[in-house]
């Protein structure tokens, strides 16, 4: 059976409609110095997916969040495939 992917095409509608507030939302998070990470997908066809990417991230200076998360979000942009551990799985099966 072929599988049927999502289509839609809205790069258009991002570029009028949502980057103006996306980079008034950006310089916002840079003013303040709050870390984020953002994709979007614009336009999906079965041939594959465009996405818009932002991110800032305190990672390549020498302070440290306690829970960073930003960069295994970037990891999994970036093609890394997560897979839960051994014990992490036998915790979510334990009654």
């Amino acid at each position: 059976m072929k599988e049927i992917y999502l289509s839609f095409d809205k790069e258009e509608l991002f570029e009028q409609e949502i980057q103006p507030v996306l980079d008034h939302l950006k310089s916002l998070l840079l003013h303040y110095d709050l870390p984020f990470f953002f994709a979007v997908a614009v336009k999906s066809e079965e041939n594959g997916t465009k996405y818009i990417y932002e991110s800032h991230d305190v990672w390549s200076t020498s302070r440290h969040m306690k829970d960073d998360k930003i960069p295994g979000f970037i990891k999994v942009v970036n093609g890394f495939k997560t897979v839960l551990s051994i014990l992490t799985l036998c915790r979510e099966l334990s009654p």
